[in-house]
């Protein structure tokens, strides 16, 4: 009893680690911290996800503090231990043995590699660059946003996350092999220079405002029903005697969302655009093929003030995309083209309200859209207790269990086939052949903007191409920015 009073001792914390290290945006409540100056330059961000740099920059801070109170000086610092319940309680995300790794591999800390349980953590050392090297006390949470910089359109943590997370997958277009798609991004990289962007400083700060308040409160909303749902988990983990999961936190602000599509304004208008390709996955090795750029990332009210050699700009989506992108998961026995007819009969009306009115219950067509992405993307288990995954089980048997047997090994693997496909629609069939005549075009994921004389040979193109691949003729939203 008297070695775990000790151990209680050793790794009781100051009063602001009391706290999960970012629970605010409000100036006066950010907690600051000593973190090494120009950390930029001892590691690669651009390769490392929020959620690891996060812990990074604790762990850091962390030992910073520990061994400022043993020992004093920095300079004179030695092994401090690392108490892996205070990492965790303290942070949003318990991965935190990853950012370990990541320090150690970069040679910054050093493992004694000696413990005891219930009575010694192991401890760790800075390296000497660190030891000797300058620090400054600076605000974690301007230090987290100047490494790892919201380059999405910033709806949320969710999205924050993981585009961060795709910064390890997404290639410079400059940096591709030779092939169609180099000569595909040279063609977007040519017809991108002739992009502007106009809309006066007036009827721009208003919008931005509205769009990025809007946003903010939707990621709260998020945050919230996140937050609402671990502490039901939270509840029966205690019963077992199990540690609580950590709540999520609040990363962005209003501020930072505005500075998000600023940025992309910027860009636009000093001719500095971003091309980068999805060429590898995390997970399945190849990667789906979507090419990211500026205006693939520009808000949708925003986008009106494009204008393409000084042409106003059309966008022609393809409604219910990826739910029609489903028929490509029936094989070709007799039973299953069977099914699939009726599948695709589903499309000539509202597919969305369609399974909302069979699910038996008040079920709205918007949630049940949302309600899709639980089937189509999560969990088996999870997408199984949904009133639109009962009652899409029970128009189409077959599809639902082709879907589950597919996420069966992961259930990320139907989103990658979705994503491939429309790339291969859109990408390389639609916008590859538009550029070849001489048409500009700029893709958005499941849609493509052009100028308003393009506008019929688009449509009939991305027709003719989803009725190919899927045998679906899809039907098309056109939204025209004539105001």
């Amino acid at each position: 009893m008297k070695k775990n009073k000790k151990i209680e001792r050793n790794i009781s914390r100051p009063s602001f680690f009391r706290v999960k290290i970012i629970d605010t945006v409000k100036d006066s409540d950010i907690p600051y911290y000593y973190l090494p100056k120009d950390l930029s330059s001892l590691l690669d961000f651009t390769r490392i996800s929020l959620p690891d740099t996060r812990c990074i920059l604790f762990i850091l801070a962390y030992l910073r503090y520990f061994s400022d109170i043993s020992y004093g000086k920095l300079k004179n610092s030695n092994f401090t231990q690392l108490n892996s319940h205070m990492v965790m309680n303290s942070l949003s995300c318990p991965y935190y043995k990853r950012a370990l790794l990541i320090l150690l591999n970069a040679g910054l800390l050093t493992c004694d590699n000696y413990y005891k349980i219930g009575e010694k953590c192991k401890s760790y050392r800075f390296c000497d660059a660190l030891i000797m090297g300058e620090w400054e006390r600076t605000s974690f949470l301007q230090t987290l946003n100047g490494l790892k910089p919201p380059i999405s359109d910033a709806y949320g943590e969710r999205r924050v996350d993981a585009w961060a997370r795709m910064c390890d997958t997404l290639q410079n277009w400059e940096t591709l092999p030779a092939g169609e798609l180099r000569n595909y991004c040279e063609n977007v990289q040519k017809h991108l220079k002739d992009i502007t962007f106009e809309m006066s400083e007036e009827e721009l700060n208003p919008l931005l405002d509205e769009i990025a308040a809007t946003a903010f409160e939707e990621y709260k909303e998020d945050i919230k029903k996140d937050n609402d749902l671990i502490n039901k988990k939270n509840e029966a983990r205690l019963l077992k005697g199990k540690a609580p999961l950590p709540l999520k936190q609040i990363l962005s602000s209003v501020d930072l969302i505005r500075k998000c599509y600023i940025d992309s304004i910027e860009r636009i208008k000093d001719g500095h655009f971003f091309i980068k390709v999805h060429t590898k996955s995390r997970y399945f090795g190849e990667g789906s093929g979507r090419v990211f750029t500026d205006v693939t990332i520009c808000h949708k009210k925003l986008r009106k003030a494009l204008r393409y050699k000084g042409q106003k700009m059309v966008n022609i989506d393809i409604k219910c995309c990826q739910a029609m992108l489903l028929s490509t998961f029936y094989d070709q026995s007799p039973v299953q083209q069977a099914e699939k007819a009726h599948f695709i009969k589903y499309f000539s009306g509202d597919f969305y309200a369609d399974i909302a009115k069979q699910s038996g219950s008040d079920m709205s067509r918007d949630a049940a859209k949302v309600e899709s992405f639980t089937l189509f993307f999560a969990k088996n288990y999870t997408a199984s207790k949904t009133k639109f995954t009962k009652a899409f089980k029970k128009e189409f048997p077959l599809l639902y269990n082709n879907i589950r047997a597919l996420k069966k090994e992961n259930y990320r693997y139907v989103a990658h086939l979705l994503q491939s496909a429309e790339a291969d629609i859109v990408i390389k069939g639609v916008s590859t052949d538009l550029f070849a005549k001489g048409i500009p075009n700029f893709t958005i994921h499941d849609s493509v903007m052009t100028t308003e004389e393009h506008a019929d040979v688009v449509e009939k193109a991305l027709t003719d191409k989803f009725r190919e691949i899927t045998g679906v003729a899809p039907t098309l939203n056109v939204e025209r920015f004539d105001k």
